[in-house]
């Protein structure tokens, strides 16, 4: 038997999110950092310098930010660094940390 929540509901989806401080996009507070540094600059970002001004490792922001950013349209990867898509307004829209 378990003291546990039998049928979850959104709302504890949400109240759990909410805890992991991931909001509705499915992005994290490291997730926004990048994004709102990657944004703000008008050129291609390049790792090293997203990583001294964000001060998260190149292999957090490689291995764990970058994969999910990327598949969903959200940066793109060029040769000479990382850019913010027009998929970004539409999360900018929404969020409230950028």
């Amino acid at each position: 038997m378990s003291n546990g929540i039998v049928n979850p509901t959104v709302q504890h989806l949400e109240d759990a999110m909410s805890l992991i401080e991931i909001d509705e996009n499915g992005l994290d507070k490291n997730d926004r950092l990048y994004l709102k540094i990657v944004s703000e600059n008008q050129d291609p970002i390049g790792l090293q310098s997203i990583s001294s001004l964000s001060g998260l490792s190149e292999e957090t922001i490689t291995k764990y930010i970058e994969p999910f950013l990327v598949s969903e349209g959200i940066i793109k990867m060029e040769k000479r660094g990382r850019v913010a898509t027009a998929n970004l307004n539409t999360i900018k829209e929404l969020a409230e940390d950028f």
